[in-house]
């Protein structure tokens, strides 16, 4: 049982703030976290807004991951993924998850559980999901309250 099964209405800054919570109990101790800042793009020259970068170690190797909200009316695309994916390469993180207020389409949820480095991880905060055509496959979770502390450890892991 996880906090929104007690608490189903919680809004969806609540589920965010949770989940990074879950998220940033995987790292191992001494993770250095930034914020809604900058950082210098390695490919672009350019300085990227990120909304939470977090460098630590998990399982004893170093992981760099960044944090994103999308916040818009409708599910996010595949291009919103591909995007996400351009900033991760562009920053050198080998690990990012996107977070959407409306939820993901299923081409969005296939391209972010097949990207590899960097790995992407789509999490949705919201209450009602997109239905999921036929015939698209096995797709890992992506609601908020159905990722665990260990599913992020596993998301985390360089292994």
């Amino acid at each position: 049982m996880t906090v929104f099964d007690l608490f189903p209405c919680v809004s969806p800054l609540q589920r965010y703030e949770l989940s990074i919570t879950r998220m940033l109990s995987s790292f191992d101790g001494g993770t250095e976290v930034t914020l809604s800042g900058k950082i210098p793009g390695m490919l672009s020259g350019t300085p990227r807004q990120v909304d939470l970068l977090a460098r630590g170690r998990v399982f004893g190797t170093g992981v760099t991951a960044v944090v994103e909200c999308c916040q818009r009316r409708r599910a996010a695309d595949i291009g919103v993924v591909d995007r996400f994916i351009g900033k991760l390469l562009d920053v050198d993180a080998d690990r990012g998850v996107l977070y959407s207020r409306s939820g993901f389409t299923t081409c969005a949820r296939a391209r972010a559980a097949a990207a590899r480095y960097p790995a992407v991880m789509a999490v949705s905060l919201a209450p009602r999901i997109p239905r999921q055509r036929t015939g698209s496959g096995p797709l890992p979770p992506h609601r908020a309250e159905e990722i665990t502390e260990a599913d992020f450890a596993l998301f985390l892991w360089p292994g």
